[in-house]
């Protein structure tokens, strides 16, 4: 499919890990990791910066409001990495997110975001910029 969302999520939950397995997608398309309460996914309001490191050492970066947005290169790569969330402040539902991504042509994603929600967080969805597909790979996460 086009996204995959996680539901149900206890409230008082601190720390979330989003682990990516093997993941590809069928086209070019960023991946994004939107942040949701019991309104539904949030889509602005967030402070994402990241960066691709290539092969050649050359640096490849973006920002985002809209998302947390991994950026993906090719339609080949397959990602394998952690994505870690946590609660900063409880009174303002605001989260912090930190990742580090190998992809398969050997090159790196790193990036980090904060996002304050309207209300306690209690579902994620990661899924693709536009119509590109999960095609490989497992996602799961953890929290505590």
């Amino acid at each position: 499919g086009t996204a995959i969302t996680f539901g149900g999520i206890p409230s008082g939950i601190k720390l979330i890990y989003v682990i990516l397995d093997g993941v590809s997608g069928s086209g070019t398309d960023n991946m994004q990791l939107d942040l949701g309460d019991a309104g539904g996914l949030e889509t602005s309001g967030y402070q994402t910066a990241t960066q691709v490191i290539n092969t050649d050492d050359t640096v490849v970066g973006g920002s985002s409001t809209g998302t947390i947005d991994f950026r993906y290169t090719a339609a080949s790569d397959v990602m394998y990495g952690i994505v870690t969330l946590a609660l900063m402040d409880s009174t303002n539902n605001q989260w912090a997110c930190n990742y580090m991504l190998r992809l398969t042509t050997a090159e790196l994603l790193i990036g980090a975001s904060s996002k304050s929600l309207s209300d306690t967080l209690t579902q994620l969805s990661l899924g693709w910029a536009a119509s590109a597909t999960f095609d490989a790979g497992s996602i799961n996460i953890m929290y505590q």
